[in-house]
Order: structure tokens, then sequence, then C-alpha cells
């Protein structure tokens, strides 16, 4: 039954999140024509290609995890006063605990006296204001906004970035450049996390209307698929 089967056509189903990769080199190996099938060399060629493809995604992976518990952390920073409609800023930069929420929603700050102030289970009641990460637009390295051209003290311009929203700029100079790339990095990720969550979320309703209309194709059911993986790796 097996063999009639497959002499007429019928192939096993490729789930959804498997590798892109390894699904072109099933669907290659299923081809009925045995001459369009790929030899043993082309196969390891791939494969071997792939799994060091994979190692790279790995460390990336592994640094991107990094990035996002170091923003988790905090960290001591000065954050200069948001102020509108001066010519110039004459106070002072503050000097802040930025950190990111655990649901990785928010970039939020505080005192940084409230570190010592308070114990860490009462951390918590110090005055802590924030952003959301959907409501960032850009992020900008260096000093390229109105508040720091405002700034009268001097500042490292290696160490600032500013997080850039419909209503106003948060100002940020870091310890060292180093972490400055750490957080300018992670809230790219981030970033890019929310509008692939967005995309998700537009895919699976797209999705879910194909099927239950039966409208969906054998092409576009491999182009979700691989978009499926993309996501799930993200």
């Amino acid at each position: 039954m097996v063999a009639v089967n497959v002499i007429n056509g019928m192939r096993m189903i490729v789930p959804i999140n498997c590798d892109p990769v390894l699904a072109d080199v099933m669907a290659a190996c299923w081809n009925p024509e045995p001459s369009d099938r790929p030899d043993f060399a082309s196969i390891v060629r791939t494969l071997g290609d792939r799994y060091h493809q994979v190692l790279v995604e790995q460390k990336d992976v592994e640094r991107r995890i990094g990035t996002i518990e170091f923003m988790i952390r905090g960290e001591n920073v000065n954050k200069l006063p948001h102020q509108i409609h001066k010519k110039k800023i004459t106070k002072k930069p503050q000097q802040r605990f930025l950190r990111l929420t655990s649901d990785l929603k928010n970039i939020f700050w505080r005192s940084s006296t409230a570190n010592s102030v308070f114990s860490s289970a009462t951390r918590s009641k110090a005055t802590e204001r924030g952003i959301y990460i959907r409501d960032v637009l850009d992020v900008q390295v260096g000093q390229t906004t109105e508040t720091f051209r405002l700034q009268q003290m001097e500042m490292p311009v290696a160490s600032s970035f500013s997080l850039i929203t419909a209503e106003r700029s948060v100002d940020i100079v870091c310890e060292s450049s180093y972490h400055r790339d750490l957080w300018v990095a992670g809230m790219r990720l981030l970033m890019t996390q929310h509008k692939a969550t967005l995309l998700e979320a537009e895919l699976s309703r797209k999705l879910t209307w194909s099927l239950s209309s039966e409208q969906i194709d054998l092409g576009s059911f491999n182009l979700l698929r691989k978009v499926a993986y993309r996501l799930q790796v993200l």
C-alpha cells in the first residue's frame, strides 16, 4: 500500500516549523524522477553548510541573550533632563538607574540613590519613569538630538545614545562606549522582535482564514512554513 501511494505521488507532510533547508532536501529527495534527485555528495555539502550556519546562528542567539540579560540587570547612567521650549538646558545630567523590565516591554529609570536607600525588597517603592518599547521609533547613536545640543555640559559622545518617540527623546550617557553599544543593540533587537510579533499575529490571522476557506495552495504553505520557522528562532 505504501509503495502504491508513493507511486501515485503521495508524500509525507513536512512540519511547518521544520528547518527550511532540511525541508527542501527532503522534498528534493522525494522527486518522482530519480534523475532530478540530489546525489549524496550534494546532500552532504548542503547539510554541512547548514550545520556551520546553525553554529553561527547559535552564537548570535547567545550574544543576544547576553545583551538582554545585561539590560534587565540594569546600570547607573547619566540621563539628560527632558526640557522643551528652552534655548539651553541649565540642569545637570541626572544619575539614574536604567533597566529593561523582565517582560521586555518597558525601559524604566529611577534615581540611582534608590539602590542604596531601599532594600531589594522595597526598591520598587522608588519612583520610576519609563517608556514602552513599542513607542520607540528610532535609536540614535551619539549626540544627535536637540536635548544634547542644548546641554551646556560636555559629555562623551562615544558613550551617548537617544531613544526617539513621537513625543520626546530619552537621552542617555553610559559608563562606557561598550555599554552604550549593548543598549543600542538590545533596543534594536527588541524593536525588531516587536515588529515580528505583529507580523506573526497577522500571519496567524491570514493562515486561519486561508485554512478555513480552503484558499491556501502548496506554494503559499511552503512560504508560510519558512516564515514560521524564522519567527520561531527570532
